[in-house]
């Protein structure tokens, strides 16, 4: 009787993962912009689908069979009360020693769930059983996980969560903390906007609408934030500036990619392009004049696609495709030179390299 209650639980879950991915994959069809949809779908894959982070080809082709079916109106069952992760693994979360006092990248997709590895010795030094489609983190080490409704903060070399934040919608796809006031910005699919701010006090919820298919988000070092996306039928940032009430859009030419990564680099907002380009363009942006300029491009010199990246130290820390599909070695690359790696990560032991699919990275800084 055990073993068939586990049995049916576990086909359980499999039929609500199926669910949510034939969901996803149904608004990745209505949002996304039509070239990016034809070649580039192991990127949206890697921000739509929360509950596993490998995803085969055959499981790829069920879930667009599904769709043309019409079966995704089906609606996944939530946790009620907020008070747990969205997504947690079977694995259990651990941490060398030496973790705390060390910067340490957190890598989304990897080591049964998130891989934590030392910097720059480039050595793993813990897990997270935690499924995530973003992370970003503060001037604290205090280290942000987005995905689907909820935000779920872990300090710094930490194994267990200290705070989870809601959001009124789900679909999370980036987060940013502003240097200044350490308040919390998250990119989220919402009925009431799709930025959310949580101020740093009291992590209260502000919602706003960026005038954009928002996809990634970052602050300057005064305070502004910006969001870029997909702005009618091409690319766009928008900024918030430090303590007004609304965005404004700004139209970025087609030559930067697809909207990646933004950060800001000490002097310019460093814009990751997906896709193919593999580059990060440096633009200025005059909130007088409304306009958005690239000022330089800098070349990441990779095999294949680049995805999502994090400015740290004059490097970019950036996961790649080399012969395989998905993402599975990160580089270090000298910013803003580019070129190629100066280091890489290409072995995760103990964990086999065919279960990594990296989609994400974020780097914390010791306390």
């Amino acid at each position: 009787m055990l073993c068939t209650a586990k049995l049916e639980a576990k086909l359980s879950a499999q039929s609500r993962e199926v669910t949510q991915r034939v969901e996803n994959y149904a608004d990745f069809l209505g949002r996304t912009h039509e070239f990016g949809k034809l070649f580039f779908p192991w990127r949206f894959r890697c921000r739509y689908d929360m509950k596993q982070s490998r995803l085969d080809n055959f499981g790829w082709i069920a879930t667009g069979v599904l769709v043309l079916a019409g079966c995704g109106s089906q609606t996944v069952p939530r946790s009620i009360g907020g008070q747990a992760p969205a997504q947690v693994s079977h694995s259990k979360s651990w941490m060398l020693p030496e973790a705390t006092g060390e910067d340490l990248i957190y890598a989304l997709g990897g080591c049964d769930g998130i891989c934590v590895i030392s910097y720059p010795a480039l050595k793993v030094v813990g897990s997270l059983p935690l499924v995530a489609g973003a992370a970003c983190s503060d001037a604290r080490g205090n280290v942000f996980f987005a995905g689907l409704d909820k935000v779920t903060e872990y300090a710094h070399g930490g194994t267990q969560p200290i705070a989870i934040l809601n959001l009124q919608g789900d679909d999370a796809f980036d987060c940013a903390v502003d240097p200044q006031s350490n308040d919390l910005a998250v990119v989220y699919e919402g009925n009431y906007g799709d930025v959310a701010v949580f101020t740093d006090r009291h992590r209260k919820r502000t919602n706003y609408d960026s005038h954009l298919a928002s996809r990634f988000c970052g602050y300057d070092s005064k305070g502004n934030l910006f969001v870029d996306g997909y702005y009618g039928l091409g690319f766009g940032l928008s900024e918030l500036p430090k303590y007004a009430g609304a965005f404004t859009p700004f139209a970025l030419p087609n030559s930067v990619g697809y909207p990646g990564q933004i950060q800001w680099d000490g002097k310019y907002i460093a814009y990751q392009g997906l896709g193919s380009v593999n580059t990060i363009s440096r633009i200025a942006v005059s909130g007088s004049t409304e306009t958005a300029i690239v000022v330089e491009t800098v070349n990441i010199k990779v095999r294949r696609h680049m995805a999502p990246s994090w400015l740290y130290d004059g490097n970019v820390v950036v996961p790649y495709r080399t012969h395989n599909i998905y993402p599975k070695v990160i580089g270090v690359f000298k910013y803003p030179t580019g070129g190629a790696a100066t280091k890489t990560i290409r072995k995760f032991p103990p964990y086999k390299n065919r279960t990594l699919d990296f989609h994400g990275v974020t780097v914390s800084v010791a306390p």
